[in-house]
């Protein structure tokens, strides 16, 4: 009895060993941004600043930041500055000086803009 409750748990373990697959790093094939500090805050603005980490092969239609007072912003729901010219290097950024009210904490996020994708920082 004893060797076949062995013998039961030894194959259950081969089975699930062999049952595994071994997963790795799945590729994004699509831009990737990184957010960078803001600087230059004044009494009148912040400049705000990106850089692109993967650009691939993407045309970018757009580029430039949102920013709100709630986590996480979008540019259905946010305040934003949308930059349409050619972007040719891998830094961006936005000068921004309304919307911003000295004193209060905004959460500022990058984005870029493809034909196929809006990705945020």
């Amino acid at each position: 009895m004893r060797k076949n409750k062995y013998l039961i748990i030894t194959i259950a373990g081969i089975l699930l060993i062999a049952g595994c697959e071994k997963s790795g790093v799945t590729e994004r094939d699509y831009p990737r941004i990184h957010t960078l500090p803001v600087t230059e805050i004044t009494p009148y603005g912040a400049l705000f600043n990106a850089e692109i980490i993967f650009r691939g092969d993407f045309l970018i239609t757009a580029y430039g930041f949102v920013w709100s007072d709630a986590d996480s912003p979008v540019l259905s729901n946010s305040d934003r500055a949308i930059l349409t010219d050619n972007i040719s290097g891998d830094h961006f950024s936005a000068k921004v000086s309304s919307t911003l009210v000295m004193g209060k904490s905004y959460y500022v996020r990058p984005f870029i803009s493809t034909e196929d994708y809006t990705v945020y920082g």
